[in-house]
C-alpha cells in the first residue's frame, strides 16, 4: 500500500526565498549556468539537469546540501532576466532574503525644509550656516555711516523628489522580480514540497496608514 503523499507546504514567494537562503543557506552560482546566460525554458527536466550539473555547488558551505526546493529556488533566481535586473537584482534578492528584509522604503516621504549647512553646535543646539547676501550702509551713532551685512540661511528640501522616486522604484523593481519568480516557480513540477501562494508584498507600503494596519 502506497504511503499518502505529504501535503505541500504553502508559502508566499517572500517566505520561500527567506527559507531557501536564510534557513537552507542556498547560494547563487551564476558561473555554473549556461555561458550565454540563457535557459531553454522552465521545465522539470531542465531543473534536474541543472541540479546534476551543479552538484554541491549550490550549498551553504557546510557538509550537507540544502533541500531540493531550496536549490531549485536558487537556480531559478540565478536566471532572472536582464529586463528584471538580471544578476545584480538576483544577488540583492538573495541578500535581502537571507537577512529576512526587504528594500528600505521606510523613509519620511514628506520633504522637509532644512539648512544647507550648519555653522556650529553647542549645548544650546545647532546653528544654521548663513551667507552674506549683500552689504548696505546704515546710519550709525552720531550720523556715522556703518556697513551692515545682510545674511541669509540657504535651505534645501530633503528627501528630494528624486530620492523619494529612487527609493520607490527600487522597491517596485524588487516586487516585480518577486512576482516573476512566483510565476516561474509555480509552474507544474518545479517545486516538489512547496506550494506558492499568490501573496506578494504590498505594492506601496508607504501609503498604508500605520494605525489602520495595526
Amino acid at each position: 500500500m502506497k504511503k499518502p503523499r505529504a501535503a505541500k507546504r504553502e508559502m508566499s514567494i517572500k517566505s520561500a526565498l527567506e527559507w531557501a537562503f536564510g534557513t537552507e543557506h542556498a547560494q547563487l552560482d551564476f558561473d555554473e549556468l549556461s555561458p550565454q546566460g540563457a535557459r531553454p525554458g522552465m521545465s522539470t527536466i531542465w531543473l534536474m539537469m541543472l541540479r546534476g550539473a551543479l552538484g554541491c555547488q549550490i550549498d551553504g558551505g557546510g557538509s550537507s546540501r540544502p533541500a531540493s526546493d531550496a536549490e531549485t529556488i536558487a537556480i531559478v533566481l540565478s536566471t532572472l532576466p536582464a529586463a528584471l535586473g538580471g544578476k545584480p537584482m538576483a544577488a540583492a534578492i538573495a541578500a535581502l532574503a537571507r537577512a529576512g528584509m526587504e528594500p528600505d522604503w521606510d523613509i519620511d516621504m514628506t520633504p522637509r525644509c532644512v539648512p544647507c549647512s550648519w555653522s556650529y553646535e553647542n549645548q544650546h543646539g545647532r546653528y544654521a550656516g548663513t551667507v552674506v547676501v549683500e552689504k548696505v550702509e546704515v546710519a550709525g551713532k552720531r550720523g556715522r555711516q556703518a556697513l551692515f551685512e545682510v545674511r541669509a540661511c540657504p535651505v534645501t528640501y530633503v528627501p528630494t523628489a528624486q530620492q523619494i522616486a529612487m527609493v520607490q522604484r527600487r522597491y517596485w523593481d524588487w516586487r516585480l522580480a518577486l512576482r516573476h519568480l512566483r510565476n516561474e516557480l509555480s509552474l507544474p513540477g518545479v517545486l516538489r514540497h512547496i506550494l506558492l501562494t499568490q501573496s506578494l508584498p504590498e505594492p506601496s507600503p508607504w501609503l498604508i496608514d500605520p494605525e489602520k494596519a495595526a
